[in-house]
């Protein structure tokens, strides 16, 4: 089954109907390898999405081809109206391994945004207008546009439900965030270059708590990786004995940018 919430991203993925699960593509990268060394850090797991294993596919084109699937939570699962809001992260978005071409074309995506200045830029956001009942949806090529005050008005109209700003959630997205930022800080090595963060609320449904997950690790890294591959590597990380910093600006962004809207709106860039 197609999976209907996804808003940004361009990797295969649909979901099983048995169990509601998400099956995503990773034949081409070291993204299941990521999840299994996160299952490491315990104290980490409650920022992604439930690892449940892997599974291989058989597709008959000119040649017999396998495909490799890893198995994950679908994070919208029983939301009535899935608000979701995918942020790239970081000031640089191209992996160790990348072809200069790639390089070149992903930094100048990271100038040319927000990235660079805010250390995040939206890549895709879907939220539901209950004054309108329906989604308005905006994609990462209006993210990549907007400028610092069109960022944090993004983030303004992603707790707007049309009639009032959602203040509630605040306090529990702010809660989630610093937890994050000193779980990133307490993890030196670890770069999670072109992941995206999910931030996730029911449109209808209050009761349900709002949800922060980071996704999309096919271009993360380990310290064990650079250890045993950094001869391999095409475009390795400055400071590796150090968090990521790149990452830890996004998140000082938005913590800023949320703890001023407890206070007064409109938002500053």
């Amino acid at each position: 089954m197609p999976f209907s919430n996804k808003v940004g991203g361009h990797v295969a993925m649909f979901r099983l109907p048995s169990t509601g699960a998400i099956c995503k593509d990773v034949t081409a990268t070291n993204e299941q390898l990521f999840y299994k060394d996160l299952q490491n850090h315990p104290e980490f797991l409650p920022f992604v999405p439930r690892y449940l294993g892997a599974i291989r596919f058989s597709f008959a084109r000119k040649q017999l081809c396998w495909e490799e699937y890893i198995v994950i939570e679908d994070l919208t699962l029983n939301m009535k109206m899935p608000c979701v809001l995918d942020l790239k992260m970081g000031t640089r978005q191209h992996g160790v391994y990348a072809s200069t071409a790639k390089m070149q074309s992903q930094t100048t995506k990271c100038e040319n945004s927000t990235s660079k200045l805010l250390g995040v830029r939206m890549c895709g956001m879907q939220v539901y207008k209950a004054s309108d009942r329906r989604y308005v949806v905006q994609d990462k090529y209006a993210g990549r546009n907007m400028s610092s005050a069109d960022f944090s008005e993004a983030l303004y109209s992603y707790l707007h439900n049309g009639y009032r700003l959602q203040r509630e959630h605040i306090p529990l997205l702010l809660h989630k965030l610093r937890r994050l930022e000193s779980l990133i800080l307490s993890l030196p090595g670890y770069r999670f270059f072109g992941s995206s963060l999910l931030i996730i609320y029911d449109g209808l449904d209050r009761s349900c708590p709002i949800d922060v997950r980071i996704i999309d690790f096919a271009h993360s890294m380990t310290p064990g990786e650079m250890q045993e591959r950094s001869a391999l590597m095409t475009y390795p990380p400055e400071h590796p004995d150090k968090p990521d910093q790149g990452y830890l600006l996004g998140l000082q962004t938005l913590i800023r940018i949320f703890d001023h809207m407890t206070l007064s709106s409109p938002l500053p860039s």
